[in-house]
This record gives structure tokens, C-alpha cells and sequence, in this order.
């Protein structure tokens, strides 16, 4: 498992690019991450933007963990083979609901933002009533909040 820290898809390629003279061969690693549930028939019907709204504590919330995965888009490499590194989840035990964006640097850092559980309502989002009750300024609490995280892809 791999942990991400911090206070807290789009395709993101992490390039190792050595660049010689122009016309020269140019040697570039491409790992393409992705997220996705563990389930790959989850992955297939499930949206995680509507996933993270059901309630934790309802009888509807089934627990799916998202987990961080690879392919390496190297010359010579699978291209068929996802590495998977394992379920998101936070120093202190908060799963991420959603990855809204990603990046990454050669060190094997991924950096995320995205929708968390939560472990106190003190963490919690705020969500705007705005179809709701048009034209009035209400919200409500949920159980997940909004945080940035750096995962460390690397160990």
C-alpha cells in the first residue's frame, strides 16, 4: 500500500528525457498514471465524481478503494502490463473518494488533488445548495473534503 502525505484523470506522463543533438535518437521513459478502482467492473460502471457523494454511513455506500496505477510507455516495454501501486490512502487513514488532477516529478512523487473521507466533520467540505435552492446562499455538510496529497510512488 501505498501512503499518500500531506495536508491534502487526466493522463499524466512523468519524462525522463536525455536530448542530444537535433536528429540525434532521444531516450524517453513514459510512465502513463492513472486512477481506478480496485474492481476493474467497478472501473468500467462506476463514476467516481458520483460515488463520492454517497453517504459513508447509509446503506447505499459500498467501500471501493481507488487505487494508483501504471503502465510504462517505454520502447521495448509491455505496454499491456499496469502496475498496480496500491489503494490511496493518507497518513491518517483517509481513502481518497476522487482524483481530480495529478502530477508527477523523477522521483517518483505523484502529487494529487482530490475528494477525501474524512475523519472528523472538521475536515469536511462544504457543498453548495445550488440546484437545490436556486438563488439562496445554503450549504451542507459532507463527508468528505477537498485536500492536496503527495504519494510516494517511489517505495
Amino acid at each position: 500500500m501505498h501512503h499518500a502525505y500531506g495536508i491534502r484523470t487526466a493522463y499524466v506522463l512523468d519524462l525522463t528525457l536525455e536530448v542530444f543533438n537535433p536528429g540525434d535518437h532521444v531516450v524517453c521513459d513514459i510512465f502513463k498514471l492513472f486512477v481506478q478502482y480496485e474492481d476493474l467492473q467497478d472501473a468500467r460502471t462506476l463514476f467516481s465524481e458520483d460515488e463520492r457523494e454517497v453517504d459513508p454511513d447509509s446503506p447505499a455506500y459500498v467501500d471501493r478503494k481507488l487505487h494508483l496505477r501504471s503502465i510504462d510507455l517505454s520502447e521495448g516495454a509491455d505496454h499491456n502490463r499496469i502496475t498496480d501501486h496500491g489503494p490511496i490512502i493518507d497518513q491518517d487513514g483517509r481513502a481518497a473518494r476522487m482524483i481530480m488532477s495529478m502530477a508527477a516529478d523523477d522521483q517518483g512523487h505523484v502529487f494529487t488533488y482530490g475528494s477525501w473521507h474524512v475523519n472528523s466533520f472538521k475536515e469536511a467540505t462544504l457543498q453548495y445548495l445550488l440546484f437545490e435552492y436556486p438563488g439562496g446562499d445554503l450549504y451542507r455538510l459532507v463527508k468528505r473534503g477537498e485536500f492536496f496529497a503527495v504519494i510516494n510512488a517511489g517505495k
